[in-house]
């Protein structure tokens, strides 16, 4: 969408020249051995907002992870903290959660936005 957008941009400005295409990065989440106990080993971690990831890599929005946690019992999301200087400049970065359970709570690291194009 974003390549169309750019090229239809181009076409408007009467440019002859198309632009590089955009790589788009490929985000993932791991999570520490400690969390994956907190939540249960059965448990399916998925990134729910790449699109917010890809505009905070590029430094547009504030530094939030959503990850939705699928178990055998119940899907629940979960919004972590993270460095997306630190993930830019290294490819990974280390995340905290924000809000979660609203029985429990986890402090420390939780896990690991990660780049996979970068890595």
């Amino acid at each position: 969408m974003l390549s169309y957008l750019m090229r239809f941009w181009y076409w408007l400005r009467g440019m002859q020249t198309e632009p590089e295409p955009i790589a788009v990065p490929d985000f993932d989440f791991r999570p520490t051995t400690a969390f994956r106990a907190f939540v249960g080993e059965d448990a399916c971690f998925v990134i729910s907002n790449p699109v917010d990831l890809m505009m905070q890599h590029q430094g547009l929005m504030a530094e939030m992870l959503v990850v939705d946690v699928h178990t055998a019992n119940d899907t629940c999301t979960m919004w972590m903290r993270y460095s997306s200087e630190e993930l830019a400049m290294r490819g990974t970065a280390k995340c905290t959660l924000f809000v979660g359970f609203s029985d429990q709570g986890f402090d420390g690291v939780c896990g690991q936005v990660r780049n996979r194009k970068k890595m």
